[in-house]
């Protein structure tokens, strides 16, 4: 749900001012409170990615605009244009030579680590298109609402 998707058009507060937001560069209302501004909740998504140069356009532009996430493609030695294609699409694009999803996962986690501010919900979702990006918000707002901790998914059951 983004920001301007949460309010409440009945009774709309008296006044907005936008600002950009320190973490992700998106527009967030200032004087609203923080459930109407989704950057209240810092998301990052990290997508450690392999020779996906063809998948990870599609991936990038299934991500619902509305969670204003951070987008950190990590290259994990990628032999074809992946790294290229994401940082045209707006992806941060970090570089882990060492082949393995685990250490791609942990290079994104690590870079997060050292940024101002850091994220407070961390997301990791496969660069091929397997997991469908549009349930991220459910997930985001199952750790939001404090209902979860740890949200995890599968492919095989539904």
């Amino acid at each position: 749900m983004g920001a301007s998707a949460a309010l409440d058009h009945r009774r709309p507060p008296p006044f907005l001012v936008h600002r950009r937001c320190s973490f992700n560069q998106g527009l967030c209302f200032l004087a609203l409170p923080p459930r109407y501004c989704r950057c209240s909740v810092r998301t990052a998504i990290i997508i450690p990615a392999l020779d996906e140069e063809q998948a990870i356009p599609l991936v990038l532009a299934d991500i619902p605009r509305s969670l204003e996430a951070l987008v950190v493609v990590v290259d994990n030695g990628s032999t074809d244009r992946t790294a290229e294609v994401a940082q045209a699409a707006g992806a941060v694009v970090l570089s882990e030579p060492r082949r393995g999803y685990g250490g791609a996962c942990l290079e994104g986690i690590s870079w997060l680590a050292r940024q101002d501010p850091q994220p407070e919900v961390v997301v990791i979702l496969d660069a091929d298109h397997s997991d469908d990006p549009a349930l991220l918000p459910e997930f985001v707002d199952l750790i939001e609402s404090g209902a979860a901790d740890l949200v995890l998914s599968t492919r095989t059951q539904g």
